[in-house]
């Protein structure tokens, strides 16, 4: 009888162990996702501007042409 109490509590230490674990690495992930959130939204904010600043200097050259045309 005590064996077998003895393997309930050790088993009961790696449930607590397990457990514990997971909810760390919940409270690191909780901690990282909105910076990482953050940086993804940069990321595409300043591809966005880019890309405008390329469609913008492309219009500017498509008018140059035009009035050199005419």
């Amino acid at each position: 009888m005590t064996k077998f109490n003895n393997i309930n509590q050790n088993k009961g230490e790696d449930i607590i162990e397990k457990h514990q674990e997971w909810m760390h690495q919940i409270i690191t992930l909780s901690d990282t996702i909105p910076i990482k959130t953050k940086n993804h939204r940069d990321s595409i904010i300043k591809a966005e501007l880019k890309f405008l600043k390329t469609n913008d200097s492309l219009l500017k050259l498509n008018k140059k042409r035009e009035t050199v045309k005419n």
